[in-house]
């Protein structure tokens, strides 16, 4: 791999050993080297070489923020264009989950083999080896896994494979980050994140990581919207009527 390489946030954290969560905390300290090339983060493998050198003093800084701390989720994502993935990941990571992302179902199947995950999000449609295959080799490999099908091209003999197969969730592109936090929340059996204040700040956080571009008085529009749309859902959830 060449120095001059430039590496995704889902390649950072694989070269660096480390996750998701932890990596965006420390971007956003200003820790780790990074450049924006439009919405997303982009890691050029020089200047993580030169940063892990002054880094080895204290290398355990990269593993986890403290010990003792209950193991969180772990999450595959499994999708061919990077860009979803990575906003799938980003999202999870927010959530306090171990994600990490690959590009295909080939990858994802020695990822599992590999290492023990707690749910699986995959596309459906990927050349090679699709989500529905994803999901059975999964299945196979350990059956009490969660999977999630996250598809644009919604179809009924899709959607009943992946019922057959005893997947725990099937998302529609485009979809909310909600949709992807409920989702998770609910494959995972960690009770109604809607409602609750961490799904406020939750919500807040995803507003502010995926809103870059936007000025501080739209930013904060938009998370008044968000804020009251999840009230509205909590309100809702509750079977109160207006």
């Amino acid at each position: 791999m060449s120095d001059d390489v430039y590496l995704t946030t889902a390649d950072a954290v694989t070269y660096l050993r480390t996750t998701m969560r932890t990596l965006y905390r420390r971007l956003g300290n200003g820790e780790i080297p990074a450049v924006r090339m439009g919405h997303q983060w982009r890691f050029r493998k020089r200047d993580l070489d030169q940063w892990l050198n002054q880094q080895a003093s204290t290398p355990s800084r990269l593993a986890s923020d403290a010990p003792n701390v209950p193991a969180r989720p772990r999450v595959l994502v499994v999708d061919d264009e990077p860009a979803v993935g990575e906003t799938v990941s980003r999202m999870l990571a927010i959530s306090d989950c171990d994600v990490e992302a690959v590009l295909d179902g080939a990858t994802a199947l020695t990822r599992l083999q590999s290492r023990s995950y707690d749910l699986v999000i995959t596309d459906l449609k990927m050349p090679g080896l699709d989500g529905i295959g994803v999901a059975r080799e999964a299945k196979r490999m350990r059956p009490d896994i969660k999977v999630i099908i996250v598809t644009g091209y919604p179809s009924q003999e899709s959607a009943i494979d992946a019922a057959n197969l005893g997947v725990h969730g099937y998302l529609t592109k485009p979809f909310r980050p909600m949709d992807v936090l409920m989702a998770a929340a609910r494959a995972l059996d960690l009770g109604s994140i809607v409602g609750s204040r961490k799904a406020c700040v939750l919500l807040v956080a995803l507003a502010l990581t995926f809103l870059p571009s936007m000025s501080r008085a739209q930013t904060t529009r938009r998370i008044s919207r968000v804020m009251s749309a999840t009230a509205r859902s909590v309100h809702n959830q509750r079977g109160v009527r207006s």
